[in-house]
């Protein structure tokens, strides 16, 4: 079954010139949310990025344990060092770090930055949305569900325009879901010239696991 989203972008094209199915599905992928993530029932996701320039390497990155709106973790790290962490247990919440956990009764401040501070890939990869390109290289299985294999790199017949960063070199894989265009696996690193002048390295690795599985979430 296929996302709303997936929907919208059938009825929008028409019958005539009608894209095949991978490029709407690689489309779609850039406007999934939460929501399309959650309908892949409990699962665990992974995702780090890492950006490089003047030989220095600063890594962010996320894991989130997913069950429902009511039950979840949140964990965000810098550089190896946990920075920040929310637990969700049957409703009840907890905010903190690595030394404390305090519970709070924002719940609805947390859901909302979850929902909309969790696609890191699309993020490290803005430099180059004018040019990125997706092409369909097979058809696989992962953790049981349906999805297709894309290579990412850059469209030789795109532009950037000017005043923005310029983008260099783009390689790297994705895989996604054929239900809900989430991303399932995707592994891509690019260079691109900032507007300064300067270049910088971008590499983007996210993964989702254990779908299915409801994480064993535990109060503090």
């Amino acid at each position: 079954m296929k996302t709303t989203i997936l929907v919208i972008l059938s009825s929008l094209t028409g019958c005539s010139d009608e894209p095949p199915e991978e490029v709407k599905l690689a489309t779609a992928s850039h406007d999934v949310t939460w929501e399309s993530a959650a309908m892949l029932g409990p699962h665990r996701f992974d995702a780090a990025v890492t950006l490089t320039e003047f030989e220095r390497d600063s890594i962010n990155a996320v894991e989130v344990r997913w069950g429902d709106w009511d039950s979840f973790e949140v964990i965000n790290r810098h550089n190896g060092e946990l920075r920040t962490r929310v637990l969700f247990i049957n409703g009840d919440a907890w905010q903190g770090d690595e030394d404390r956990m305090r519970e709070t009764d924002n719940r609805e401040l947390y859901r909302r930055d979850l929902a909309t501070s969790w696609n890191m890939w699309d993020e490290a990869l803005s430099p180059f949305r004018y040019v990125m390109k997706m092409e369909k290289t097979g058809e696989t299985v992962f953790e049981g569900r349906p999805a297709l294999v894309y290579a990412v790199f850059i469209d030789p017949l795109a532009e950037t325009p000017k005043g923005s960063h310029m983008p260099v070199s783009l390689e790297g894989t994705v895989t996604l879901d054929e239900g809900t265009a989430v991303r399932l696996a995707g592994d891509v690193r690019g260079v691109y010239q900032t507007k300064s002048g300067g270049e910088r390295a971008v590499a983007v690795k996210v993964v989702r696991s254990e779908i299915g599985v409801v994480p064993d979430l535990v109060p503090p």
